[in-house]
């Protein structure tokens, strides 16, 4: 199956998170299937979901430490959000939906940049919000929400497959 996704991570735990994920996903425009309450589509029939999942579910310890070290806060659960087609006119709802999940969960949203990356990336997200590199060539990083608002507004902006 093809698709894109993103993870945003957060001090919280899944339970304290869910309603947030419906509330973005619904202010996206986006319809929740019937039957499997975190499948939901947009106009376009587009498939998007999410996934509640323990912190160490895709990230190893030693990658969400710098994280941890710089907010001071462990991380307790991560949200992915995904859209289950190729499809880069999806990608911006996949974006501002880990936009909103960041605002509204005290989140960090896990962003992986083509090499090279955009010119300056980094500094955007410093200007904006707060990051935290993860590679030294600036292609990962974890964002708070306001960088992350800045990184949808980039002309530049993408998600990776």
């Amino acid at each position: 199956m093809g698709g894109t996704g993103l993870c945003v991570l957060s001090p919280l735990p899944a339970a304290r998170i869910e309603p947030a994920v419906v509330a973005a996903f619904r202010a996206e425009g986006l319809v929740r299937h019937s039957a499997r309450v975190r499948d939901w589509y947009d106009a376009a029939g587009r498939p998007y979901a999410y996934y509640l999942k323990a912190t160490d579910f895709e990230f190893d310890p030693e990658e969400t430490a710098p994280l941890e070290q710089a907010v001071g806060v462990s991380m307790a659960s991560q949200v992915q959000v995904h859209i289950g087609v190729g499809d880069p006119a999806g990608r911006p709802a996949l974006g501002r939906i880990a936009h909103r999940l960041a605002l509204a969960a005290d989140g960090w949203v896990y962003i992986d940049l083509h090499d090279p990356p955009p010119a300056g990336i980094r500094e955007l997200f410093e200007r904006a919000g707060r990051c935290v590199a993860l590679e030294d060539d600036d292609t990962v990083f974890f964002v708070d929400a306001a960088a992350m608002a800045a990184w949808l507004a980039h002309p530049e902006f993408y998600v990776i497959k």
